[in-house]
């Protein structure tokens, strides 16, 4: 079976959160989704795996960041040049931190596209890296056997994605 991925790109990062509730409510495993967020206000980053205060994260926050980041796998930071300090969480936050690390100079969305192994374009990979620099939100998710790229693309819809893509 091979993997599909699908992305979706949202302005807000309180609806990439929805979407990631749903679909883990709805018993897709948390280990298929990446996260990738501007935490420029700081927000975000009692949030990463060194500072996980498990009451924090259990708070009442509905589909709040909180709720949902719990869940992920992997969690970190890093400072991209030209976009800021990212937050990224998932399967694919390890290669995008590492890929961050050794990219030098602007943030194109070529760095961020490599960084994070985008089947995308670089005009598609430059919007994305546009989007989290004004604080939104990039969801990957890993497409697998019972799950079909249109139900997961039918639930990033309905939380007014900027666009959503899949790779084939």
């Amino acid at each position: 079976m091979h993997h599909e991925k699908v992305y979706g790109l949202f302005e807000h990062f309180e609806d990439a959160a929805s979407v990631i509730s749903e679909l883990t409510r709805g018993g897709y495993p948390s280990e298929n989704i990446t996260v990738i967020v501007n935490d420029k206000d700081g927000r975000l980053e009692k949030y990463t795996s060194d500072a996980i205060n498990e009451d924090d994260v259990k708070g009442d926050e509905g589909a709040g960041f909180g709720a949902v980041v719990g869940t992920l796998t992997a969690l970190g930071m890093a400072v991209l040049p030209g976009v800021g300090p990212v937050f990224a969480a998932g399967p694919l936050a390890a290669a995008f931190i590492a890929g961050i690390g050794a990219a030098t100079g602007a943030a194109t969305g070529a760095v961020v596209a490599e960084a994070v192994e985008f089947d995308i374009d670089k005009d598609d990979a430059n919007e994305y890296a546009r989007i989290i620099q004004n604080g939104g939100a990039v969801l990957v998710v890993d497409v697998y056997d019972e799950w079909d790229e249109e139900r997961v693309e039918d639930i990033m819809e309905k939380y007014n994605p900027l666009r959503v893509d899949d790779t084939d």
